[in-house]
């Protein structure tokens, strides 16, 4: 490296970006007792880049007073943020722009980079959290690492990584003459335990059983009287699966599998998104959840037993995907998840109810169930 002058350090070249437009950030930081402006220049004709899309510019360096820098490096930061007060700065990837030596006064250092943006989550601001990208310039003296300077720049998943929608569990088709009676047994066994606890206390000649096995009997009549209505109508319309597949256009459609003979007079689809924050210790955590997004879909019949409707959104910059930002400090579980609630009414008049949960990430490149995060 010149000891005064121009100097120039390229990192070694991943993709190469294209335009013209430039923005620079200014910082006049002291380190030491040195004092030096730093500014990342990016080239480009926005300040918005798609996954793993070619960013280029240089990081200068203006010297104000003789210091030593024994490393600069440019790193991917990805910043995320939780409501409560939370965050975390995490380094993804670095780039070695110098190494050892001292800057004198007067002199100005450009190094040149070309680097690939990241590739997953995109940028993300909602209610209780948000996840944000930035390039710093960092500089390392006596074994410490400073950041020094840092430039914002949005993360977004196009159309053109597609759309990949699935339920968790995936739907089991033929599942839907499997009619489980569960619930029937349980509710059977709270009834008769309720009256077995009626029989103690009359034997007893305690009140208080007495009245406990009472109650607690009637509840588990009730209970099982409603779950032999539920039963009836899940054998009129099957053990009700739902997943979703790829329509004629290529585009996911939420599916919903029902006995071919159900009598269906209507089948909805409510899908909402949401983000969701416990905070403190897992078995004693307060929740925090806020809605994001909601729809209903109407399916409609394509064959006996199978109804397709087509998913609210279309692969764009705008999709609310499936997250898992990480958890730290007393954040014991964040994400944004996607909840599919199908209502399927009968004729005569009967209700199925089911509920997923539904994952929504890109169909291809970063983030995608192939490559993973």
């Amino acid at each position: 490296m010149p000891s005064s002058g121009t100097s120039r350090s390229a990192v070694t070249p991943q993709l190469v970006a294209t335009g013209s437009y430039q923005r620079g950030l200014e910082s006049f930081i002291l380190f030491g007792m040195s004092a030096v402006s730093i500014s990342i220049v990016l080239e480009g004709e926005r300040s918005q880049f798609r996954s793993r899309e070619p960013m280029r510019g240089e990081v200068i360096v203006k010297v104000h007073e003789t210091c030593q820098c024994d490393v600069l490096r440019l790193v991917h930061m990805h910043d995320i943020r939780y409501d409560n007060g939370n965050e975390r700065s995490i380094e993804l990837v670095g780039w070695t722009l110098f190494e050892g030596g001292p800057w004198k006064a007067g002199q100005e250092h450009r190094y040149p980079f070309e680097v690939a943006a990241p590739g997953f989550p995109p940028t993300y601001r909602g209610k209780l959290m948000s996840l944000t990208w930035r390039l710093a310039v960092t500089m390392y003296r006596d074994n410490e690492e400073v950041v020094v300077e840092s430039l914002p720049f949005e993360m977004v998943s196009g159309k053109e990584a597609g759309l990949a929608v699935g339920a968790i569990p995936p739907a089991d088709p033929a599942a839907v003459d499997d009619i489980p009676k569960t619930s029937l047994f349980m509710t059977a066994g709270l009834a008769l335990g309720g009256v077995a606890v009626t029989g103690l206390g009359h034997i007893a000649d305690s009140t208080f059983l007495f009245v406990t096995g009472i109650v607690v009997g009637a509840l588990g009549l009730l209970f099982f009287l409603g779950s032999i209505m539920v039963f009836k109508d899940k054998k009129r319309g099957g053990n009700v699966q739902v997943d979703f597949v790829i329509g004629e256009h290529g585009e996911p459609e939420c599916a919903v599998w029902t006995r071919p003979d159900a009598p269906i007079a209507k089948i909805e689809v409510k899908l909402v998104a949401s983000e969701l924050l416990r905070i403190g210790p897992r078995k004693n955590s307060a929740k925090r959840k806020a809605r994001v997004f909601g729809a209903v879909i109407t399916l409609a019949k394509v064959s006996p037993g199978f109804y397709r409707g087509p998913f609210p959104l279309r692969a764009s910059d705008n999709v609310i995907w499936s997250l898992s930002p990480g958890t730290f400090g007393n954040i014991s579980k964040a994400e944004v998840g996607w909840e599919a609630t199908v209502e399927v009414t009968l004729s005569p008049p009967g209700i199925i109810t089911k509920r997923a949960v539904v994952r929504v990430r890109p169909a291809s490149g970063a983030g995608s169930a192939e490559e993973g995060d």
